[in-house]
């Protein structure tokens, strides 16, 4: 019998954890980065994340997306990033 509760409540304690695991990840949301010309540098909130086309999962909310490559203007968007979904930044970059 003892055996028993002891079973019971480890189960209990570990379906805590999986709901606090699930409720963490509905906070992130996905961002899609994408250029033309493709291989330009990426930051999201002043920090490098790769070149175009890049995925990154990010914190719900409002996140500034600069995208660099040599010989053209820098872009700078906001976007939304909602947790959950994906969202997607088409830059098409200005030669200098």
């Amino acid at each position: 019998m003892l055996l028993c509760a002891g079973m019971l409540v480890s189960a209990c304690d570990s379906g805590r954890q999986v709901s606090r695991g699930l409720s963490n990840l509905t906070n992130y949301g996905s961002l899609e980065v994408r250029s033309q010309p493709s291989g330009a540098r990426v930051y999201v909130d002043n920090k490098y994340v790769g070149a175009t086309p890049e995925r990154v999962s990010l914190n719900r909310g409002k996140h500034l997306v600069l995208v660099k490559k040599s010989g053209y203007r820098t872009a700078e968007v906001w976007t939304d990033v909602a947790a959950g979904q994906n969202s997607v930044v088409d830059v098409n970059l200005e030669a200098d």
